[in-house]
């Protein structure tokens, strides 16, 4: 149930201290340190068996994090910051690499690439803005479809060396990802926003 519970977020409810030294934030840092090993691993060709592994390492520094601060009662306002930035700067590596590797259909990797990243800074400057309120559910859905597509990506890339899924068609799918929570974030702002503007 305590799972299930974090999916219907209470951001609104958390107190955020100042503190930055938490174990929370200390999980959030070694899943940045994961994403530049990963980078360096799929930059270099060095132990390119690993690729799919650490994807499932900086996964976990997402779940467990969010775990750490409701059990320990450490959210921060550093943490509220570090842990989309993670999310977003994971998803920048994830493109690079599919860019790198998908030859043939560098084009259209290269257009999802595009609205995606797009869309990820337009919910960045949202956030970055407090016009969230809240994790929304579409949110946390956009993240479990890049961590599962993402998965399936490199285990082709890596582990099987053939394309079961196409690339460009994975790209596509996380893209479309997150231009819906982009859009999503975008309508309930505009929703808010009504009902706070006093009817003249």
């Amino acid at each position: 149930m305590f799972f299930l519970g974090r999916l219907k977020s209470a951001e609104g409810e958390r107190k955020h201290n100042e503190r930055w030294d938490t174990i929370p934030n200390r999980i959030t840092l070694a899943g940045f340190a994961a994403i530049g090993f990963y980078c360096y691993l799929f930059l270099t060709g060095s132990w390119i068996w690993a690729i799919p592994l650490l994807h499932v390492v900086i996964l976990l520094s997402d779940l467990l994090d969010g775990l750490a601060a409701d059990w320990l009662n450490q959210h921060s306002k550093l943490g509220r910051y570090l842990d989309p930035l993670r999310d977003r700067v994971h998803a920048i590596a994830l493109y690079t690499n599919f860019v790198l590797v998908a030859a043939d259909d560098m084009w259209f990797v290269l257009a999802a690439f595009a609205v995606a990243i797009t869309a990820e800074v337009w919910v960045s400057v949202l956030a970055h803005r407090r016009l969230i309120d809240d994790v929304l559910s579409v949110g946390k859905a956009r993240a479990g479809i890049y961590y599962l597509f993402g998965f399936v990506a490199l285990v082709q890339m890596y582990w099987i060396g053939d394309e079961i899924i196409p690339l460009f068609v994975i790209a596509c799918i996380m893209a479309t990802a997150s231009a819906m929570s982009a859009i999503s974030y975008t309508l309930d702002y505009v929703r808010r926003s009504k009902k706070e503007t006093p009817e003249t």
